[in-house]
């Protein structure tokens, strides 16, 4: 309890705190100075707590907050907070941004989470394959496949062949997740 912390690096449509039904007085933008990032005791003030054992720094409501920050400030939020609390899980948006870009240089996981489309689970190998060229990506990874619902065409055991990886988790498409 309160040794996980969820940063949302999402700029364009960061949902954490929506998702986990949270209304943030704080948000990303608010942990960075002009030049740097604010002290750890000022960026705990800033976190959000969710069911007393899990703390969020939300991201912001408005995609063009974090534009203004640098990458370099992003990775310094994330290693400060990583010599604060044990885990440090890092939520990124589609794509590779320089949020992700920041995320990844000093991660020592990955979770990708794709779908059963094959547009989404060849956008994520073209992904993969470019991280690994530049060595972004680090030994550990995993793969969830999310919305799994039997007879589309492609089984699970398609996109682990597509990825090069074992599907570590496959969620099924339910009315009740969505």
């Amino acid at each position: 309890p309160l040794d996980t912390i969820i940063v949302d690096f999402d700029s364009q449509f960061g949902d954490v705190g929506s998702v986990l039904n949270i209304n943030p007085t704080h948000t990303l933008e608010d942990a960075f100075t002009e030049d740097g990032v604010h002290s750890s005791l000022i960026v705990k003030g800033l976190l959000n707590s969710f069911q007393d054992n899990l703390l969020v720094l939300a991201g912001s409501e408005s995609p063009a907050a974090l534009e203004k920050i640098t990458s370099s400030q992003e990775s310094q939020l994330l290693k400060q907070l990583s010599a604060e609390y044990t885990y440090v899980v890092v939520d990124t948006g589609s794509g590779l941004t320089d949020e992700t870009l920041a995320a990844l240089e000093i991660a020592t996981d990955v979770l990708f989470v794709t779908t059963m489309d094959i547009s989404a689970g060849k956008a994520l190998r073209r992904a993969i394959d470019l991280l690994d060229r530049i060595a972004l990506l680090p030994r550990n990874r995993h793969l969830v496949v999310n919305m799994v619902e039997a007879g589309t065409g492609l089984e699970v055991e398609d996109i682990s062949r597509a990825m090069r990886m074992p599907v570590d988790a496959a969620v099924p498409r339910s009315v009740e997740i969505a």
